[in-house]
């Protein structure tokens, strides 16, 4: 009698959502949770935050490429997001020895608006619930892309129709979208400043960094008009204060059991860490000898370092949370419930029963194809061979080896810095873990003196990883191909496609690790897709399961469409070795001594990201500025006793970069002096693809920008903890500042619409 009265007590509080957890569907934000927001003092109707008729916030929000969220905060197209969203583009641009990385770069005009290329953005016009029309075609025995074509026949050039599934396929959504490819770079900052603190600093908090960029988009030359603009609010925020964040989160695994979870963490993280440090080691190295060399490979280790960190917060994370008890105690109460109700229990035996079973072989597939893909496909000495080996596309297949984007690819290539990460990855993959990768042309490799005589033919042999040695070859297979060009009926083009490839597999051994590679892809992605549709079949039935359960009052896993998350400005205890516990600031960085020159010995590349820029220095010397906005915000910033003396813009700048306390003027008469914020922290749930969010205030104005969240955070993918789950933004104020003081970029500021 007792465990059955703990089980109704453990009942009632499973089903209840903590108010700042969620990543909520738009369309249902009135019928789900609109009165919490209100309670917690949000200001707007649920049509002012989505609507499919009028002008909303949720048309001022965008998707940028496939991984991060923008908004647009002006009337010609201006849209504001990370700048580590598009820190690749920024790279690229700096081809030809332009210096955006160290300098940052802010356009005065829009001819000096940068282009970039396969950047887009796509806009979320309107969304349509479908489920019913979906479930009953899936009935008649159509598949997804069948119900598809049939569902969104009316899409056109201009406008997308696309469909998508919630809680395991229990729910349907249609989504109205518009793509744009015209993106174009406005306004960035430096990458120290932008990123400052480094790897040593990501997913933690506090933070001091000016992670912002401009873009405009444009359609057929010209600016696009949104719908809606973000208006600012530079006011600030303070404890307690009402947040929303509107974005794109990528993914979440919210509702799997405790042995999932311990899978993901224990064993398919350490997989992927393990294979990230081997590529991110030699492009650490090569970063260290220069400028030049910095630049070079700087988004590529920025974006490999970026989860390779969050991989291990995540098991920081889940080691002093409750996110297995928490979990436990879940599946426990939705067994009692199965066991009250023989129908039910029948029905929904296999969510209860097979999960775990069916988890454990999907993630152990799982591990593998993500061994083979992560460790060996995307390593950039098997991309020109794994280019001839595609048959999908114009300019691949051998056809890629007559043209110029042959020679081009591996002139790029850079042997000093590949090499080492594919002797490391060979050796850990192919000598130690052959129960995992097994590759028929590396059968004979018994031992390491094996392998270097591998090693060698693939860098000293191949025509693939030399210039020289590809430019002779192409002169070889033009001069055949001379004989087959007059032939129309394409008979001679296969023989000579057949001939060339078993040339390589011949003489190159580098080809042939490659087409090995891509074979066991092949067996693996297989074994892969068969464990997951058994795994998707029995979590359909687990999540339907709690859907009924909870009645409904559930947020699906994020999945890449429009979400809305809610909270409050709210700092939090760090628990340090599960004793020590540590306050910190919600708003500003905490003053941590830092060498220059060497970040700390945890990091994973060491370069000084904590030195003040050499235009940090120069602005000592000027003079402060009264800094206007639509003429009805001015600010004067000074150092802490309010000293009006020159130099004190920098110097507060440099200040505040180290975490010493700033004041802002919110009226330069007077002695009224307000905190002068970096970036700070919300209790509002995200995830990737939430990157360059905007963060609302409760009447949805733009207060800040989210960017990333704190270790413990990193969690919140699988679990959500509102004491110490935090997400972190840059404050709209020093976004301001930065375009204002260190840009001079007047022009972008007067396109912005700044609220008193």
């Amino acid at each position: 009698m007792k465990n059955k009265i703990l089980f109704f007590t453990l009942l009632s509080l499973s089903v209840r959502v903590f108010a700042s957890e969620g990543l909520w569907i738009p369309m249902l934000v009135e019928q789900q949770i609109l009165p919490d927001m209100q309670a917690q003092g949000c200001k707007l109707t649920a049509e002012q935050i989505y609507s499919a008729e009028k002008a909303c916030l949720t048309n001022a929000v965008v998707q940028i490429g496939n991984g991060c969220t923008g908004s647009f905060v002006s009337d010609e197209g201006l849209v504001l997001t990370n700048y580590h969203c598009v820190e690749y583009h920024i790279s690229k641009a700096c081809e030809g020895g332009k210096g955006y990385l160290k300098n940052g770069f802010f356009a005065k005009s829009r001819n000096e608006e940068i282009p970039t290329t396969r950047l887009s953005a796509t806009m979320m016009l309107a969304m349509f619930d479908v489920t019913d029309r979906v479930l009953e075609l899936k009935k008649g025995g159509l598949n997804m892309k069948q119900i598809t074509d049939s569902i969104t026949r009316d899409s056109t050039k201009e406008f997308k129709f696309s469909i998508e599934e919630f809680f395991a396929g229990n729910q349907y959504f249609m989504f109205k979208t518009k793509t744009y490819t015209d993106v174009r770079l406005v306004a960035f900052m430096p990458a120290d400043i932008a990123q400052f603190g480094g790897n040593a600093d990501n997913w933690s908090w506090p933070r001091s960094s000016a992670d912002f960029a401009f873009l405009r988009i444009y359609e057929n030359n010209e600016p696009v008009q949104p719908r809606k603009s973000l208006e600012i609010n530079t006011k600030g925020v303070k404890e307690d204060d009402f947040t929303m964040v509107i974005g794109y989160p990528a993914e979440t695994k919210m509702y799997g059991s405790e042995g999932e979870l311990s899978m993901i963490i224990n064993e398919l993280n350490p997989a992927q860490i393990t294979m990230r440090d081997i590529r991110l080691r030699p492009i650490c190295q090569y970063m260290e000898k220069g400028e030049k060399e910095y630049q070079e490979v700087y988004a590529q280790y920025s974006s490999l370092s970026n989860y390779y960190v969050k991989w291990l917060s995540e098991g920081e994370a889940y080691k002093n949370s409750n996110a297995d008890s928490a979990r436990r105690e879940r599946d426990a109460n939705l067994e009692y419930w199965l066991e009250k109700n023989d129908s039910l229990k029948e029905q929904y035996k296999d969510a209860v029963f097979l999960y775990d079973q069916y988890a454990s072989q999907y993630y152990a597939a799982y591990r593998k194809l993500v061994v083979c893909m992560e460790g060996l496909w995307r390593m950039k000495t098997l991309l020109p061979s794994s280019i001839v080996l595609s048959t999908s596309g114009p300019g691949m297949g051998t056809n890629f080896l007559r043209g110029e984007k042959f020679l081009d690819v591996v002139k790029k290539y850079n042997p000093e810095l590949e090499r080492s990460a594919f002797m490391s990855m060979g050796v850990l993959l192919i000598m130690q873990d052959k129960e995992h990768i097994s590759l028929s042309s590396l059968q004979n490799l018994k031992t390491l003196e094996d392998f270097a005589k591998f090693e060698d033919s693939v860098f000293n042999k191949s025509v693939f990883t030399n210039y020289d040695r590809a430019k002779k070859f192409q002169k070889k297979i033009n001069k055949k191909w001379k004989y087959t060009e007059k032939d129309t009926t394409g008979v001679m083009e296969g023989i000579w496609d057949l001939d060339v490839r078993q040339y390589l597999k011949n003489n190159d051994a580098l080809f042939r690790f490659t087409q090995d590679v891509w074979i066991e892809l092949q067996t693996l992605y297989t074994e892969y897709e068969m464990a997951k549709q058994m795994f998707d079949s029995v979590n359909y039935s687990r999540q339907k399961a709690l859907l009924e359960y909870t009645h409904g009052a559930m947020f699906p896993d994020a999945n890449n469409t429009m979400r809305i998350s809610y909270g409050t400005v709210k700092s939090y205890t760090k628990k340090k070795g599960g004793a020590v516990y540590v306050p910190d600031n919600p708003y500003l960085r905490r003053g941590i001594p830092r060498d220059t020159k060497v970040e700390p010995a945890d990091s994973v590349v060491h370069y000084p990201y904590y030195t003040t820029p050499e235009r940090l220095v120069k602005m000592t010397k000027d003079k402060p500025r009264e800094y206007k906005a639509n003429e009805d915000f001015q600010v004067m910033l000074m150092i802490e006793d309010a000293s009006r003396a020159a130099g004190s813009i920098a110097k507060i700048f440099e200040k505040a970069l180290n975490g010493d306390s700033v004041v802002v003027s919110q009226n330069a008469n007077t002695d009224n002096y307000e905190p002068f914020v970096l970036n700070f922290i919300t209790t509002c749930q995200t995830s990737g693809g939430n990157s360059g969010s905007p963060v609302l205030d409760a009447n949805g104005y733009l207060v800040g920008l989210n960017f990333d969240r704190n270790k413990e955070g990193t969690l919140s993918d699988y679990y959500y903890d509102e004491s110490v789950c935090r997400n972190i933004c840059v404050d709209i104020r020093y976004i301001l500042f930065c375009l204002e003081q260190y840009g001079k970029a007047d022009n972008i500021v007067k396109e912005l619409t700044i609220r008193k």
